[in-house]
């Protein structure tokens, strides 16, 4: 994931990685838990400073975003967001219409065709409403996911780490 240069992906990855390995029963699992997250924080570590052109990736170009005083690369999307989210006050309730963030985002920028933001772009094609049923349905199967692995962990079945996968891959989008 790391060779991609995907900055979310990598992000994500990163702090989904350990909870594959969440602990619900034995001292011994929590152990086997806490040295993921040592490696794992080891191996981030490691490869941000270390790897130029995966350091290069997120603080160099276009470092618009901002997490505390850390500047990060966001490639223009800041620029995105702003057009995207002034196009939405026009019609946050009920929102654009489906597809019209592309059109947007189009229609402002050459080469380019959405938002860079799924939830963004969500938001302005079907308002405040999608939206909030969107958020809603993905709650609903993130706790019927949690249960399905909760039961599956607790009754040493083999399917747990495939329940735990589709929450984690849940998470992660």
């Amino acid at each position: 994931i790391g060779a991609s240069q995907s900055r979310l992906a990598l992000g994500v990855s990163i702090l989904l990685f350990p909870l594959a390995q969440f602990p619900t029963t034995g001292i011994r699992r929590v152990f086997k838990m806490v040295a993921v997250v040592i490696a794992a924080a080891a191996v981030s570590y490691g490869a941000f400073f270390y790897f130029d052109s995966l350091r290069e990736r997120f603080v160099t170009g276009d470092v618009s975003l901002k997490i505390g005083s850390f500047a990060i690369n966001g490639s223009g999307r800041a620029a995105f967001w702003r057009t995207t989210m002034a196009s939405f006050w026009e019609s946050p309730f009920a929102g654009q219409g489906a597809g019209s963030s592309e059109g947007l985002i189009g229609s402002v920028y050459r080469n380019m065709r959405h938002p860079h933001n799924d939830y963004l772009r969500i938001a302005h094609d079907y308002g405040l409403i999608g939206a909030g049923l969107w958020w809603m349905s993905m709650g609903g199967i993130g706790v019927a996911l949690w249960r399905a692995w909760r039961v599956a962990d607790q009754t040493f079945r083999i399917g747990a780490r495939l329940e735990l996968t589709a929450l984690l891959s849940l998470m992660a989008f």
